[in-house]
C-alpha cells in the first residue's frame, strides 16, 4: 500500500513562538466542499471571543503564498485520482 502526505493546515508565526500555542499564530487551512477549495485563517489564542486581526502586508502575501501552494498540491492530487 502506497500513502501520500499533503498539508492542509500551515501555521504562519514568528521565529520566537511556538506554531502550536505561539499567541498571534495564524493558521492556513485547506477545505474542500462541492463548489471546490476554500480557505480558513484563524487567529491562534485570540484575546476576546470576538477578535479581529490587522494583518500586516507581509502577514497577507504569506497567506496568499501558502493557500496557493496548499491549492496547487490539492490540484495535483484531484487529477490523480481514478476516473
Amino acid at each position: 500500500m502506497s500513502l501520500q502526505q499533503t498539508p492542509i493546515t500551515i501555521a504562519i508565526h514568528h521565529p520566537n513562538q511556538s506554531p502550536i500555542f505561539g499567541n498571534n499564530t495564524i493558521l492556513v487551512t485547506m477545505h474542500d466542499e462541492g463548489a471546490g477549495s476554500f480557505f480558513e485563517v484563524n487567529i491562534v489564542n485570540p484575546s476576546t471571543p470576538e477578535y479581529h486581526r490587522h494583518f500586516e502586508l507581509e502577514e497577507l502575501e504569506t497567506i496568499l503564498k501558502v493557500a496557493k501552494q496548499m491549492s496547487k498540491s490539492n490540484d495535483s492530487i484531484v487529477s490523480k485520482e481514478p476516473q
